[in-house]
């Protein structure tokens, strides 16, 4: 008597349920937040995995974790990683892409299926494996929010990813309120995706001013006199209400406490780079462009009070960030950030410019509001950590089904 296909498979793949090949493409300069998330994951799965049990993908190839590092901080991540940065985003040259890579890797992603590993896929759509994979999902804000994307963007993840969610063995959000979007939106059965939410990184953490002046020198910053924000300059992040609102504060607050945006250029931002130009000139606002990982953590800590108003996120990290750093937070009241922010933020309507420019107001003057708000986010931010990231994220690998 014969055994079918599926159970001969059981009985000759690894007994271990920790056998991952983890998709690396997105750890490269600019570090994005997803970069940063599968950075993280592949530091703490390659401290307690061994090189049997876990190995890193970038394009589609083996790559050590110092490889991986080492590219990172030269900024050169390998020829086909540099390849797909180059790439406009167009669906055709996507996916054309993703074909290339998965040609070049054909042998080795199937002699891994056969052996039972599980692909995870750190930033939604990635190489087409034979096998089991995992996706995580960040956000479903090109259901929610297509005018704030890129119509090609919106377009190929329409096409593309519920395909990638039904054939998924397992899916893992960044935050519960995103499960329960994917749940809804794509019909997916509860017990197959995991709400497991991001860390915040020790270096993130109050700073005496002291120890701030070498970095701000050199943005021309003065301890706690700026209103930081850290976002991409796109749509979804809404920023123009947060200039408009800080446009509506009293010059000398304006002047005290000028609008600073760490972040690199974006897109569908016409209108709000020609504003942007425009208070530059009043020196009431300063634009940073892309900052460096290595100055962030100074540039949170010396900032006067810190703000996310955004249309919507799916967990908010520079909020987190911003809380553990020991500085007062604005976030709106969308999306996961109430779940982030907990007690440690005030929220306000995102779509309320008169509500936000008042809640800045009592951010960047109330003392005993600003004590309040650092003291509760300091303790929900130390509750953040990568290390449960990590740890959750193997259980989630152990609960996908063969």
């Amino acid at each position: 008597m014969g055994m079918d296909d599926a159970l001969l498979r059981r009985l000759t793949v690894p007994t271990a349920t920790d056998h991952v090949l983890l998709d690396v493409d997105a750890v490269r300069q600019p570090l994005t937040g997803i970069g940063r998330y599968a950075l993280m994951l592949a530091r703490g799965l390659s401290a307690e995995l061994d090189a049997e049990a876990l190995q890193l993908l970038r394009g589609g190839h083996p790559v050590s974790l110092g490889q991986m590092e080492r590219g990172l901080a030269s900024g050169s991540a390998g020829r086909v990683a540099r390849i797909a940065a180059r790439l406009p985003f167009r669906p055709i040259l996507r996916r054309a892409y993703l074909q290339w890579v998965g040609m070049q890797s054909r042998t080795l992603l199937a002699r891994r299926a056969e052996q039972g590993y599980l692909l995870h896929t750190p930033n939604y759509l990635g190489l087409d494996y034979p096998g089991r994979t995992l996706i995580t999902l960040h956000d479903l804000s090109y259901c929610h929010y297509p005018e704030c994307h890129p119509p090609e963007r919106v377009r190929w993840m329409n096409e593309c990813l519920p395909s990638r969610i039904e054939q998924a063995v397992g899916l893992i959000t960044d935050a519960e309120s995103v499960r329960q979007e994917v749940i809804a939106t794509y019909g997916v059965a509860p017990d197959k995706v995991t709400a497991i939410p991001l860390g915040v990184e020790p270096e993130f953490h109050p700073r005496e001013a002291a120890d701030l002046d070498p970095v701000l020198a050199r943005y021309r910053l003065a301890s706690g006199g700026y209103l930081l924000s850290v976002a991409t300059l796109e749509p979804r992040k809404n920023l123009e209400r947060l200039l408009d609102a800080h446009e509506r504060l009293p010059v000398s607050l304006q002047s005290a406490w000028p609008l600073v945006l760490a972040g690199g250029r974006g897109w569908s931002n016409a209108r709000l780079l020609e504003r942007l130009q425009a208070a530059e000139a009043s020196g009431r606002v300063r634009r940073l462009g892309y900052v460096a990982e290595d100055d962030l953590p100074a540039l949170y800590a010396g900032a006067r009070a810190f703000a996310l108003p955004s249309l919507y996120e799916g967990f908010g990290l520079p909020l987190l960030e911003a809380m553990a750093s020991g500085i007062p937070a604005l976030a709106s009241d969308r999306g996961s950030l109430p779940e982030v922010a907990g007690d440690g933020a005030l929220l306000v309507d995102a779509l309320d410019v008169t509500a936000m420019s008042v809640a800045l107001e009592r951010l960047l003057t109330d003392a005993p509001l600003r004590a309040r708000l650092v003291a509760a986010a300091r303790a929900r931010a130390a509750t953040y950590t990568w290390a449960r990231c990590v740890s959750e994220t193997r259980n989630a690998y152990r609960r996908c089904p063969w």
